[in-house]
């Protein structure tokens, strides 16, 4: 019983923070949509992202994806089997947001 807690506490946790980061990279994302529609034709330098913050979120989504695969692979429980699995589908729409934010004009890098 308590590692089926530790399990799913585990999970949810995953899950809280993979929503909190596609949040965050859903907001620049379409803030960098709505800069690309308001200012058309303008300057086209697009939305700014700090380089640390990058990091930081590659970093913690692919740890994530890597706690999230090894609960689908060791636990038996079913809650936390799901939880999982909707945690690194998360995690990886986000993640490639962020990619193509990177990869196009839509944004810029700017370290401190």
């Amino acid at each position: 019983m308590p590692m089926i807690f530790l399990n799913r506490s585990i999970a949810l946790v995953s899950l809280l923070i993979s929503f909190i980061m596609l949040y965050g990279v859903g907001e620049r994302f379409l803030s960098a949509l709505w800069m690309l529609y308001k200012f058309y034709g303008g300057n086209g330098e697009g939305i700014s992202l700090g380089v640390s913050m990058t990091l930081i979120t590659y970093l913690v989504s692919f740890g994530l994806i890597a706690v999230s695969r090894v609960m689908y692979t060791k636990s038996g429980d079913t809650v936390a089997l799901s939880l999982s699995k909707v945690t690194s589908h998360i995690l990886w729409f986000g993640l490639m947001l962020l990619t193509i934010l990177l990869v196009t004009p839509l944004a810029h890098l700017y370290s401190r």
